[in-house]
């Protein structure tokens, strides 16, 4: 077993009279060749993600965002270790039989997608190839607000109703990416939604453009449909938004 870690570049602060918050990039890799140490690498494990500091008035608030960025990394495990040991010690157990289908690869990134103002949003992005018939992978959006340490919340973005609306709006969007003609069922294209009516999740993240929610594969469709993702452009749901909260930056 081997490990690896690297720190990267400091890529964003802000400031507030002589107090700055930032992060840095962390990667994470281990490696496993085998229970003597000499195959080719059958299971790698690799996260990559920010790591927050704080001067003074901001060292509460980059603990609180490291937290919730480790809560997305590892969940209830204690680190990437843990996991890494957990996936080696069934890797071991299957390395030398027949059913064992390798290399494995587990890996976690939280990369930046967007900063403006208080905003900080990050792609979530997980892959896995542990056997079977094909890798597995899930993404998701990671929106933070850097001074209070807490996550951006839809309810904090939009205004009362609005999410009707973005329903309705959403479907059009799917529609026409997905070029399902208009009066045709979404199932007829491969969509599980309840009685056939779309509705979007709660899986969403702010970037430069709009407003992106995610759909994952098996969510709303069968593996093969992938993922459906589904962007609101700032102009046309300005209406939509809380201008008076902490999107106002973004919509002038």
């Amino acid at each position: 077993m081997s490990l690896r870690i690297t720190l990267l570049v400091l890529l964003f602060t802000i400031t507030g009279l002589a107090q700055t918050i930032g992060y840095e990039m962390k990667a994470e890799e281990y490696f496993y060749n085998g229970k003597d140490g000499k195959k080719d690498t059958i299971l790698t494990v690799q996260f990559t993600y920010p790591v927050y500091s704080g001067t003074e008035e901001f060292a509460e608030t980059a603990a609180l965002l490291n937290n919730l960025i480790r809560g997305a990394l590892f969940g209830s495990d204690e680190s990437g270790q843990t996991i890494f040991n957990g996936l080696r010690e069934t890797a071991a157990e299957m390395e030398d039989s027949s059913y064992f289908m390798g290399p494995w690869f587990y890996g976690v990134d939280i990369i930046p997608e967007f900063q403006e103002g208080d905003i900080s949003s990050f792609l979530y992005s997980q892959y896995e190839y542990l056997g079977g018939a094909h890798p597995n992978s899930v993404l998701g959006g990671i929106n933070l607000n850097i001074r209070t340490g807490a996550e951006i919340t839809e309810e904090e973005v939009l205004l009362p109703g609005a999410k009707d609306e973005l329903n309705k709006m959403g479907e059009v969007i799917v529609r026409r990416d997905r070029e399902i003609p208009e009066g045709t069922l979404l199932s007829d294209y491969g969509y599980w939604f309840d009685e056939d009516r779309f509705v979007l999740n709660s899986n969403f993240i702010i970037t430069g453009d709009g407003i992106k929610y995610i759909f994952n594969a098996y969510e709303v469709g069968p593996y093969a449909l992938g993922v459906t993702e589904v962007l609101f452009p700032w102009s046309d749901i300005v209406s939509l938004i809380k201008t008076d909260g902490i999107l106002n930056p973004v919509l002038k």
